[in-house]
C-alpha cells in the first residue's frame, strides 16, 4: 500500500525523499569537500517540475481520485518552491520587467503555472471561489499566464460574477489581443452581464412603481423622499452597474457560506457516525468486531486504506474546529455584502420614487 500525505490525500512520487530532502549527489565525498549548493538548490526545482508532471497526468485521468491527485502534487509542489525558492519568487516584480535572473524567471514562471494548474482542477471541482483566488497568484506572479486569465474567468462564471469575468477577459486581452477563447469568453461574459444589468434596472422601475411585493424595510418615508437628489444619467447608470455587482458578490458570499454550512455539517454527521461505531455501546449485530475495533477506511487516489480510527477521530475534530474557526468570517462578509446591497437597493429605490413624484408634479 502507499503511504499516506500529510494532508490525507495521495502521495505523489517524491514524497518520501521531501522528508529528508530530495535525492541528489552526495553533499560530501569525503568528509572535507564542500557541499554542492547548485545541485542541492536546483534538486527541489526538478522535483517540483516532477510534481507538476504527475498532476498533469493525474488531471487527465479525471474522476475524484484523479482530481485529488493532482491537486495533492500541485500543492506539494508550490509548497516546495515558497519554502525552498522564496527570494527568487520574490523577483516577480523584477521578472515582470525583464529585470530578473534567468534563474528566478524559470521558478517564478513555474509557480504561476502550478497556481493556474491548481486552479483548472478546482473549477473541474466546483470550488470556484479557490479557483479564482489562485489564478489572481497565478497572474501576481507571471501577468503573461493567458491560461490564468481565461480559468479566472470561467470559475468567475461559476460564481455568477460577471463583471469580475469580464475584469479577467480584459485583462489577459491586453496580453494578447488575438487570443480566440479569450475573445469567445469576454463576448460570452458580457453578454451576461448586460442581461443582469437589464434585469435590475427593470426590477427596480417595478419596484417604483409599486408592483413589488417585498418591500419591509425598503419602504421610504415622505421625509426622506424630500432628502434625495436626483442624480445624472451617467451617474444614475454607475449607480445600477454597482447594484449588479454587488448582487453577483451577494450571490457569491451566499453560495460560499451554504457550501461552508454544507462541509460542517457533513463533518459533524462523519463524526457522529465515527463515534457510534467506536462506542461499545453499539448492539453487537451492528459491530461485527469488538468495541472500537470496526476498521474505518480512508480513500487515497484510487484505492483505501485501513486506517487507525482513533487517528481518523483527530483529524475529523481538527477538521470541524477549522470549519468552525472559518465560519464567522463567512458569515460578516456576508451580512456586510447584504448590508451594502440593501443600502443602494434603497437608494435607488428612492431615486425612482423621487423622479416619479416629479413626473406626476
Amino acid at each position: 500500500n502507499k503511504p499516506t500525505s500529510n494532508n490525507g490525500g495521495v502521495v505523489c512520487e517524491g514524497d518520501v525523499e521531501m522528508s529528508e530532502g530530495p535525492s541528489v549527489t552526495p553533499l560530501f565525498d569525503d568528509g572535507t569537500t564542500k557541499p554542492n549548493a547548485v545541485d542541492v538548490d536546483d534538486s527541489y526545482e526538478r522535483l517540483a517540475e516532477s510534481l507538476k508532471e504527475q498532476g498533469n497526468a493525474a488531471f487527465k485521468k479525471g474522476g475524484p481520485p484523479g482530481l485529488q491527485a493532482a491537486v495533492d502534487c500541485y500543492t506539494k509542489a508550490i509548497r516546495m518552491l515558497t519554502e525552498h525558492y522564496a527570494s527568487d519568487l520574490g523577483q516577480a516584480d523584477k521578472v515582470m520587467r525583464g529585470e530578473g535572473s534567468d534563474t528566478a524567471t524559470r521558478r517564478v514562471k513555474l509557480a504561476s503555472v502550478l497556481m493556474s494548474n491548481r486552479a483548472a482542477v478546482q473549477f473541474q471541482r466546483g470550488e470556484y471561489v479557490a479557483s479564482v483566488e489562485d489564478c489572481k497568484r497565478s497572474i501576481s506572479l507571471d501577468p503573461t499566464n493567458i491560461k490564468a486569465y481565461w480559468r479566472g474567468a470561467r470559475s468567475s462564471l461559476g460564481l455568477d460574477l460577471y463583471k469580475q469575468a469580464v475584469d479577467f477577459c480584459e485583462s489577459g486581452l491586453r496580453m494578447d489581443a488575438e487570443h480566440q477563447d479569450l475573445l469567445k469568453l469576454h463576448q460570452h461574459a458580457n453578454d451576461k452581464l448586460m442581461r443582469l444589468r437589464e434585469s435590475r434596472i427593470k426590477a427596480q422601475e417595478a419596484e417604483s412603481a409599486g408592483e413589488s411585493k417585498d418591500k419591509g424595510s425598503f419602504e421610504i418615508t415622505s421625509e426622506e423622499l424630500a432628502d434625495v437628489v436626483i442624480p445624472s444619467k451617467e451617474e444614475l447608470q454607475d449607480l445600477h452597474v454597482r447594484f449588479a455587482e454587488l448582487t453577483s458578490q451577494l450571490e457569491a458570499a451566499d453560495q460560499a457560506l451554504r457550501q461552508h454550512q454544507l462541509s460542517l455539517r457533513k463533518a459533524e454527521a462523519t463524526l457522529q457516525e465515527l463515534t457510534w461505531q467506536r462506542s461499545p455501546s453499539v448492539p453487537a449485530e451492528h459491530a461485527p468486531t469488538r468495541p472500537g475495533e470496526r476498521p474505518v477506511y480512508k480513500q487515497v487516489g484510487h484505492i483505501f486504506l485501513r486506517s487507525d480510527p482513533g487517528r481518523v477521530h483527530e483529524d475529523l475534530q481538527a477538521a470541524k474546529k477549522r470549519l468552525n474557526e472559518e465560519l464567522p468570517r463567512l458569515e460578516t462578509k456576508q451580512s456586510t455584502v447584504k448590508q451594502r446591497y440593501d443600502e443602494l437597493n434603497r437608494r435607488l429605490r428612492g431615486i425612482n420614487l423621487k423622479k416619479r413624484q416629479m413626473t406626476l408634479g
